[in-house]
């Protein structure tokens, strides 16, 4: 009797000393990430679909495009709307992508994908993602290169779901490194939104966010990025 294929598609471990990660092949995510007993990361099951994004990879754009409807290199693109009740094109077009397995060590793995032209992105990438683990904590690296014969509008993000390992997080405070815009962006959108967790931002530095936005260069241009998580 043939077992039932996991709906996250091949389970791809890794370990390094206390640390243990899950990648998965459908949409190359992260399911699962602890060290020790404690979990970094609040994944979902083996046996369960991945929910609300979790741990999920965000190309060619993160975030919403509303309406799906953009303008680019004088043309005019209409994407499908997934995100339908609020009439928007949600966190790009791979989180549901099957990823070929192009390296594989026992502390980290490397997939690949290539992203074809489709109705409301005509364009061609070749996209690479690369966790690993060492003393450091958790790296990911993105790649991505334009295949296509003409520039291409690109983005990425990352959409880990942590866990401070608490029922509610009201009483939490969070200190995070970002640009000033988006950080009180979302500030006042929690703000609005009374059910959702009260949270606090010390704005330290402007170094920008992981979502990031770019044009790639026909033929061949390419944007890699890399995120290093300490959590050890």
């Amino acid at each position: 009797m043939t077992s039932a294929v996991a709906p996250s598609g091949e389970q791809l471990e890794l370990s390094s000393g206390a640390q243990r990660a899950v990648v998965v092949e459908v949409g190359a995510g992260l399911r699962r990430y602890a060290v020790g007993e404690r979990d970094v990361l609040d994944g979902y099951a083996a046996d369960e679909m991945c929910s609300s994004g979790r741990g999920q990879v965000l190309m060619p754009w993160p975030n919403r495009i509303e309406d799906g409807s953009y303008e680019f290199d004088g043309r005019r693109h209409q994407l499908p709307l997934t995100e339908v009740e609020a009439g928007n094109a949600i966190h790009g077009l791979v989180r549901w992508a099957r990823w070929t397995v192009a390296e594989r060590e026992p502390q980290r793995v490397a997939l690949e994908h290539v992203l074809h032209p489709q109705p409301g992105y005509p364009f061609s990438l070749s996209l690479s993602i690369e966790y690993s683990l060492s003393d450091a904590g958790l790296t990911v690296r993105t790649s991505a290169t334009n295949a296509g014969d003409r520039d291409c509008p690109y983005g990425c993000g990352a959409h880990p779901y942590l866990t401070a390992g608490t029922g509610v997080v009201d009483t939490l405070e969070l200190r995070t490194r970002a640009a000033c815009a988006n950080a009180l962006t979302l500030a006042r959108w929690l703000r609005e939104r009374p059910g959702v967790a009260r949270v606090l931002f010390c704005i330290e530095t402007r170094l920008g966010c992981m979502d990031r936005l770019d044009i790639l260069r026909r033929p061949g241009g390419q944007f890699a990025n890399r995120l290093l998580k300490r959590f050890a």
